[in-house]
């Protein structure tokens, strides 16, 4: 299915074959995408090294998230029929560092995509070190005020949560500004300035004036590498994992590359030029352009190609604007969708006039009409204040959604809390995605010398923020390199990922239905998602133990292309009654075999209602009455004590940083 953008623009796929149908040209193309994938492999290696050799040397890195610069990057580990200028110091890396002997590919009409990956390249680390310098400071934090465990587990429970909290408050004031008053308590304050000092933070920062640090992270990311890099190694020392520094290609299945007209263009008539050995296209013989290589009818013509694609050799997606036809259509729905909405606007007048003359009557203090509301949205995540400001309670149909592990989601509508829940859940989208039957073919068909390879590859460490063991890593996937590439470049494995792709589009529009077909009136849906699921899914967090990686974040993602997706606090909402508000806990005699409570079991502990509930389908029906109380203006189930609300406010701040 097209996904469509707000300002209408959706995304198309296909296969390549259906695209291109001359087989010399998708023969061209694939090896263009072998080419790039291998550049791309050579040039993170190369950066990486670089990288930690500048900090090693103390050589300025003012430039490693510059697009422009990092293809120097791809020139280094690539040849052609020109030598361009390269840095001095990136040089140096490549001859010092870099394994003696590596496969360098031909760059030849390829400069175009190399760029696009290098710009990616650019903002992918920018945003690796904004997005998770908070969490990785807290984690420097824990390790190094770290309890012995006797000690750790002599606490109790009241003791430990104090602890957290304490933690919590050392990180925050690790990153505030010298002039700024300190949250923790005054004893710590001494091991700040030691940190503070060990870390070179202040120095990183240079002048802190009235920014905070995620405005000087963003401003000037590679100012804050040996922080990083610093922090990584101490996480290592320690026993812990180390953390990436610069990205890394780690996959060996050829990705997406992303082809411009005129890349195109260049990369096709380089290919055949190449393929029929000689140096120029010849006089009268047709150029290789994107009009002419693709099929036409392989997408909508009523809609408009916008020129440009990416591909990965088997699927290629573009991207679509409203054509002639389809901008008629939408011109008549804008007319008639601005009709209905200056009707209700005067329905709502008519009705406050109304209001205002019965109040009259009765003596009461007349009160001017409300304005009119602006319009409402469509999809979209959207916080509860603002959707007050544009809408009213009485003109939603809210459902609750409550996020999981286990069951991704559970929906119930706030209109019927009694009727059956919608639920997906990780075993329906696995089973959908057929995840467990391509993970058998691929392993079937993977020969025992690359079984032997990524074996001897997981004794080294690509994570690593010493200079010696990331080299060491390199030189050892080199040494495999070739072996593992004529394996995974093989057409099948991209075929499955696009199989895979397709199932995935499938189970979630069937979610989709699901959802729309719980609207039984005029008033758009709204979907008040439990809040846990702005950070479901990443690693870390204890309930990843025992179950497989899911989708988290990015469902709720997917749901606001489609639906009004509200962000609602959760807190209390599995251990509140639904019916009558009162505390639910586990069963008294209904255990599993191993003695332990059923987790989606909960019993109400109120001696009038005592009603059975399961756990998610609860949380999804007070996450959808916590919106409604949220809207009104009212508190929440449940108020939170200072403490509680001190630690969500550092766990907003931590979930917020990546974002």
């Amino acid at each position: 299915m097209p996904a469509e953008t707000a300002d209408r623009t959706r995304t198309v796929a296909c296969r390549l074959e259906t695209w291109i149908p001359d087989a010399s040209v998708l023969a061209d193309i694939r090896t263009a995408v072998e080419r790039a994938h291998l550049a791309t492999l050579h040039a993170t290696h190369l950066l990486n090294l670089h990288v930690r050799r500048c900090l090693r040397d103390s050589v300025s890195l003012d430039r490693v998230f510059d697009g422009n610069w990092l293809l120097q990057a791809f020139y280094e580990v690539t040849h052609g029929t020109r030598s361009p200028h390269v840095d001095t110091e990136l040089r140096a890396t490549t001859q010092g560092c870099m394994p003696t002997a590596f496969e360098r590919p031909p760059r030849t009409g390829l400069t175009n995509t190399m760029l696009h990956n290098a710009n990616l390249l650019a903002t992918v680390g920018a945003n690796n070190v904004w997005m998770h310098f908070p969490r990785r400071a807290l984690g420097y934090v824990q390790r190094q005020l770290a309890l012995p465990r006797e000690a750790y587990d002599s606490l109790t429970k009241d003791e430990r949560t104090a602890r957290k909290l304490q933690l919590l408050r050392v990180a925050s004031d690790l990153q505030r500004a010298p002039h700024q008053p300190r949250a923790s308590d005054a004893a710590h304050h001494p091991w700040l300035d030691v940190h503070r000092a060990r870390l070179g933070l202040d120095a990183a920062v240079g002048a802190w004036g009235d920014k905070p640090l995620a405005y000087h992270l963003k401003a000037r990311p590679h100012r804050f590498l040996g922080v990083m890099a610093l922090m990584s190694s101490d996480a290592e020392a320690r026993g812990g994992k180390a953390f990436a520094l610069f990205p890394v290609r780690r996959a060996l299945i050829p990705k997406h590359i992303r082809f411009c007209e005129q890349g195109f263009h260049k990369a096709m008539e380089a290919l055949r030029n190449e393929r029929l050995r000689r140096v120029r296209r010849p006089k009268g013989e047709d150029e290789l352009t994107l009009e002419n290589c693709t099929n036409p009818r392989a997408f909508s013509q009523a809609w408009r190609l916008e020129p440009g694609f990416t591909t990965d050799g088997v699927s290629v997606r573009a991207q679509q604007t409203p054509g002639t036809r389809a901008a008629v259509r939408e011109a008549r729905d804008a007319r008639q969708a601005k009709k209905e909405a200056k009707a209700q606007s005067r329905k709502r007048t008519r009705d406050g006039e109304r209001a205002q003359g019965r109040e009259g009557e009765s003596g009461a203090p007349r009160r001017s009409a409300a304005p009119p509301c602006t319009e409402r949205p469509v999809r979209g995540i959207w916080h509860i204040d603002e959707l007050k400001r544009v809408s009213r309670l009485e003109e939603l149909h809210v459902i609750g959604v409550d996020p999981g592990k286990v069951e991704l989601i559970v929906a119930t509508d706030a209109d019927a809390p009694g009727a059956r829940p919608v639920r997906y859940t990780q075993r329906e989208r696995r089973k959908a995605m057929r995840t467990r039957q391509y993970a058998d073919e691929a392993q079937r068909t993977k020969p025992f010398e690359v079984s032997a390879a990524e074996e001897d590859l997981a004794g080294h460490s690509s994570r690593s923020a010493s200079l010696d063991a990331f080299r060491a890593y390199v030189a050892e996937r080199q040494s495999h390199l070739a072996v593992c590439l004529a394996h995974y470049a093989d057409v099948a494995h991209r075929q499955r990922l696009w199989k895979a792709h397709i199932k995935r589009q499938q189970s979630e529009e069937q979610l989709y239905a699901k959802l729309r077909a719980l609207r039984t009136d005029d008033r758009p849906l709204v979907l008040a998602y439990g809040a846990w699921g702005l950070v479901a899914g990443r690693p870390g967090a204890p309930c990843n133990r025992g179950n497989p990686p899911c989708i988290g974040v990015g469902l709720m993602r997917k749901l606001a292309r489609h639906f009004v997706v509200a962000p609602t606090p959760e807190q209390f909402t599995s251990r509140t009654c639904y019916r009558c508000g009162g505390t639910c806990a586990a069963h008294d005699t209904i255990r599993t075999r191993n003695n332990r409570e059923v987790r989606g079991l909960r019993v109400c502990q109120d001696e009038g209602c005592k009603a059975h509930l399961n756990r998610d389908a609860n949380a999804s029906r007070n996450i959808g009455i916590q919106f409604g109380r949220l809207f009104e203006g009212l508190p929440p189930l449940r108020q939170l004590s200072p403490r509680d609300a001190e630690l969500q406010r550092h766990r907003v701040a931590l979930e917020c940083a990546q974002e």
